[in-house]
C-alpha cells in the first residue's frame, strides 16, 4: 500500500496547533493574574480606614509591593512617576506644604488657595503606604468650601521650601481616611482623620523663572533691551524669614522693614504745611512740563472683608506752580476714575471732602540728572466738579531703601546686580561670612521688599502698548539663585555676581497710622504679580508691533523683482 505523502505534515500541524494553543493559554492566564491583581490593588486603595496590622509589617519608605508590581509598572509608566516622587518626598521630608485646588472633584479647572496642611510621620518618618502619602486637612478650607473640598478626586499643587528652593509637585485626593487609635499614639501630628493623596508628577524644582526674561541692561540678557519699559528698584530687607524647608505663611499679619538710610520727613513734630507746600512744588518744578504731575492713591476700608486696601486713582496734572506764593494748600486735577464716579459718593473712587490721599511724584535730580522719589500724605479740603484743593497732613517722605541695577526680568522675578553697598546693608557691620556658601544660605532665607519705580517712554506710534502701571508698587521676594564668580587664577569661588529673585507676596492692606502696606499675602502657583503680568502682555504686543514694522520696512527697501511674463510663440 502506497504512504500519502500528507499523513505526516497534517501530523505535524496538529501538534504545532496543540503548543499555540498551550501558549495562548498561557498568556491568557497571565493577563488574568494582572487584571486580578490591579483589581485587588484598586479595592484596597478604596477603604475607608487602614489596618494597623498591614502598616506594622510594611516597609514605611517606600511601601509594600507586590508580587506582579514590577511588570505593572512596566505596563503603567505612572507607577514608575509615583515611586520617584514619593522617594524625593522622603527624600525631602517637608514637614508641610502650602496646598493649591487646580481641579475640582466633578473635574472643574480651578484655582484656589487652601492654605497649608501639614504631612503625617508615622514613627518619625515620613507616613507611606500603597504609593501613597497622607496629609491633615489644609488649614484653608472653611466650612462654606466643603463642596469645593470634598476629599474625593481633587488635584492639588503642593508647594514647598527643601533647603530654602521652592519644589512642587501635583497630587490626587483619593480618599479621606480614618486612623486607627493604635495607631494614632505614634502618629505625627496625632489626629485621627487625613486624607491619602498619591503624586500625579514628579517633584520640580521651581528656582527658575518659567517666563521670557526680558533684558535690563545691554549685554546681561538673551534678548535686546527695549528702552520703552525700564525700571527704578530699591530693595529693604525686613525681618521676615523664610523656612529652610516646609511650606511658608500664606499671610504676613506683622512685617518689620530696616530702610537703608533715615527718611527725610520721618520726624513730624517739625510739621509746617507751608514748608511742605513749597518743597512739593519746587520738586515738581524740576521736571519737564510733561512730567509735572502726581499719582494719586486713596486708602479706602472695604466694609465686605473690613480691610482697609490702597486704590489707585492714577495720574493728575498739579495746578498754580506758576504762583510765586507756596501757601499752605495744593490744587490738583481731579483723576479720571474720580471724574467718572462724581455722582457717586459711596463708589470707593469718589474723592470727598474729608478723605486722605496719598500723592506718589518724582523729581528729577540737578546734578546727575535721575529721578528722586517722593510721597505726600493729604487731606482733600475742598471738592469740585474738575479740581480739588488738598493740604499736607504730614512731612514728604523720600524714598531711604537701597538702589539696586536690573540685569533682566520676567513676569514672576527678576536678576539683580550685586554691590558692595548691599552686602553691607544686609550683613551690617560685622561683614559678610567668610565662604559664599554660608552668605548664599544667609542671603536666601531673608525676605526683602523691593520696590518698583517703572521709567515708561512710549512714542505715538507705540502708545498703544503703553502698560496701565502705578508710579511705583512694592512686592516682597525671595532670593533663590545666587551666581558666584570664580577667581581666574585657582578657580575657586570668589565673589557673589548677581541674584535671582522670585516674587513671593503682594501687598493685601494698607496702613492709615503709618501710612504703608502692612500685610502681604502669598503669591499662589500659576498667578502672577498683576503689575508684572500687565508689563509682560505689554511688552509681547510692542515686540510683534517692532518686528512688523521692521519687517515693513525691509520689504519697501528691497521690492520683489517685476517679472515679465514669456510671449507665446505660435507656430
Amino acid at each position: 500500500m502506497k504512504k500519502n505523502p500528507f499523513d505526516r505534515s497534517m501530523f505535524e500541524s496538529q501538534a504545532g496547533n496543540k503548543d499555540t494553543t498551550f501558549m495562548l493559554v498561557l498568556v491568557g492566564a497571565f493577563l488574568l493574574i494582572c487584571i486580578l491583581y490591579l483589581i485587588r490593588s484598586y479595592l484596597r486603595s478604596r477603604r475607608g480606614g487602614l489596618d494597623p496590622d498591614d502598616v506594622g509589617d510594611q516597609d514605611l519608605a517606600v511601601g509594600h509591593r507586590g508580587i506582579l508590581s514590577d511588570v505593572v509598572t512596566l505596563v503603567a509608566g505612572r507607577h514608575h512617576t509615583r515611586e520617584v516622587a514619593l522617594g524625593r518626598l522622603v527624600e525631602f521630608d517637608p514637614p508641610s506644604v502650602n496646598c493649591t485646588i487646580v481641579r475640582a472633584g466633578d473635574g472643574r479647572e480651578v484655582n484656589e488657595d487652601a492654605g497649608r496642611a501639614v504631612l503625617f510621620h508615622l514613627d518619625g518618618e515620613m507616613f507611606v503606604q500603597d504609593r501613597s502619602f497622607f496629609i491633615t486637612m489644609p488649614d484653608g478650607i472653611k466650612a462654606e468650601d466643603r463642596a469645593l473640598f470634598t476629599g474625593e478626586g481633587e488635584v492639588m499643587n503642593l508647594w514647598f521650601l527643601h533647603e530654602r528652593l521652592p519644589y512642587t509637585v501635583n497630587s490626587e485626593v483619593v480618599e479621606r481616611v480614618r486612623f486607627p487609635v493604635e495607631m494614632v499614639r505614634n502618629l505625627d501630628p496625632k489626629v485621627g482623620v487625613g486624607y491619602r493623596l498619591i503624586p500625579l508628577t514628579t517633584v520640580t524644582k521651581r528656582d527658575k523663572r518659567q517666563a521670557i526674561r526680558f533684558a535690563h541692561k545691554p549685554g546681561r540678557g538673551a534678548l535686546r533691551v527695549y528702552p520703552q519699559i525700564l525700571f527704578d528698584v530699591t530693595v529693604q530687607k525686613t525681618d521676615f524669614r523664610f523656612p529652610a524647608r516646609g511650606s511658608i505663611p500664606p499671610r504676613i499679619t506683622s512685617l518689620k522693614g530696616f530702610p537703608y538710610r533715615a527718611s527725610q520727613g520721618a520726624d513730624e513734630t517739625d510739621f509746617s504745611a507751608e514748608r511742605v507746600v513749597n518743597a512739593f512744588k519746587d520738586a515738581i518744578r524740576m521736571n519737564h512740563t510733561e512730567d509735572r504731575r502726581v499719582y494719586v492713591n486713596k486708602p479706602y476700608m472695604d466694609e465686605r472683608t473690613n480691610r482697609r486696601t490702597l486704590i489707585e486713582l492714577g495720574y493728575t496734572e498739579v495746578l498754580g506752580l506758576s504762583a510765586q506764593e507756596a501757601g499752605r494748600t495744593v490744587h490738583i486735577k481731579k483723576p479720571a476714575q474720580s471724574v467718572m464716579v462724581r455722582r457717586n459718593r459711596r463708589d470707593p473712587h469718589c474723592l470727598n471732602e474729608g478723605d486722605f490721599i496719598v500723592l506718589d511724584y518724582a523729581s528729577r535730580s540737578p546734578l546727575d540728572g535721575q529721578n528722586e522719589y517722593f510721597e505726600l500724605v493729604c487731606q482733600v479740603i475742598k471738592g469740585g466738579i474738575e479740581n480739588i484743593t488738598v493740604r499736607p497732613r504730614r512731612n514728604i517722605r523720600q524714598e531711604a531703601n537701597l538702589p539696586v541695577e536690573v540685569l533682566d526680568f520676567s513676569v514672576n522675578g527678576f536678576r539683580f546686580e550685586n554691590s558692595r553697598e548691599f552686602m553691607s546693608y544686609v550683613f551690617g557691620e560685622e561683614g559678610p561670612p567668610a565662604t559664599v556658601d554660608r552668605q548664599k544660605e544667609i542671603l536666601e532665607g531673608v525676605g526683602f521688599v523691593f520696590t518698583f519705580y517703572p521709567r515708561l517712554r512710549f512714542t505715538r506710534d507705540t502708545e498703544a502698548y503703553r502698560p496701565d502701571l502705578p508710579l511705583k508698587f512694592s512686592i516682597l521676594g525671595k532670593i533663590v539663585r545666587s551666581e558666584v564668580e570664580k577667581e581666574e587664577e585657582t578657580g575657586d569661588a570668589g565673589h557673589l555676581k548677581a541674584f535671582g529673585v522670585r516674587f513671593m507676596y503682594n501687598p493685601a492692606e494698607y496702613s492709615v497710622d503709618d501710612f504703608c502696606r502692612d500685610r502681604w499675602v502669598m503669591i499662589r502657583p500659576f498667578k502672577e504679580n498683576p503689575y508684572f503680568k500687565e508689563v509682560h502682555k505689554s511688552l509681547n504686543g510692542l515686540i510683534a508691533h517692532l518686528e512688523s514694522q521692521s519687517r515693513d520696512f525691509l520689504e519697501s527697501r528691497h521690492p520683489p523683482e517685476h517679472v515679465v511674463p514669456e510671449k507665446e510663440v505660435v507656430a
